[in-house]
């Protein structure tokens, strides 16, 4: 049990962390916290390996490093946190559980995404005259995702995007997308980046959920950086909801 409410500590000093930083990293939230409390920056990343990846389960925090942790979050010690969080319920009247407004924010946009999805793909569909004899082997751009076509049938795009060969992992996985300073860039486990992206201008810069090639200009995407993140990404955003909003 002890060691349960240690976990949610430390995970709720990192979401704190993710509200007050610019970069979502392991590295970059361990760096903000230690220049606000008296722990180091190693300690902090072991601290996230333990208990928020769980890649480093033989780790044990200090009793001191945990007391300071709760300092972080506006608490005088680990019993004073323990009784003020666990007197309160994690459920609501139903008997349901609370979603975080980043974790209902996160849904609300994928729904957003699959219905704008399906809405290109019917009206595309339906304001075409499709031999349906023709086998669909070929797929398109269609201005943010590529979509099924027969090989015989035009550009659907405005830009005039070529028809190529069918690609199922491409199909599924490769689609432009907006970002802001709360969608996840790397990956938590590994590092490596999750989204990749094109400069357009100087003031309009493109990002893509997967590697490859920008599918209008034909050039190589190239993958996130903290500078790119830092340089060319809001700090806020005008999103009713947005948890970088104060």
């Amino acid at each position: 049990m002890e060691d349960k409410r240690i976990e949610e500590l430390v995970q709720e000093v990192f979401k704190k962390a993710e509200k007050e930083s610019a970069s979502h990293s392991r590295f970059a939230l361990s760096k903000h916290i230690e220049q606000r409390t008296d722990l180091s920056s190693k300690t902090l990343e072991r601290a996230h390996h333990k208990y928020v990846t769980k890649t480093y389960v033989n780790y044990q925090l200090q009793a001191e490093s945990i007391n300071i942790l709760c300092q972080y979050l506006g608490f005088e010690n680990f019993q004073e946190y323990v009784n003020e969080r666990h007197f309160k319920t994690s459920t609501n009247i139903q008997g349901e559980p609370r979603l975080s407004p980043i974790k209902r924010s996160h849904n609300f946009w994928i729904a957003i995404g699959s219905l704008l999805t399906i809405v290109t793909i019917v009206i595309f569909w339906s304001n075409k005259n499709v031999n349906t004899t023709n086998d669909v082997n070929c797929m398109t751009w269609a201005d943010s995702l590529y979509i099924p076509i027969a090989c015989d049938t035009g550009p659907v795009s405005k830009n005039g995007a070529p028809v190529i060969p069918l690609d199922p992992v491409k199909l599924k996985n490769f689609k432009k997308v907006q970002v802001s300073m709360a969608t996840q860039f790397f990956s938590e486990e590994t590092e490596n980046p999750l989204i990749w992206y094109y400069t357009k201008s100087k003031d309009e810069t493109e990002y893509y959920t997967a590697p490859g090639l920008h599918p209008i200009t034909g050039k190589t995407l190239k993958a996130i950086t903290e500078h790119i993140i830092m340089t060319r990404i809001p700090m806020h955003t005008d999103r009713e909801g947005s948890y970088l909003k104060e």
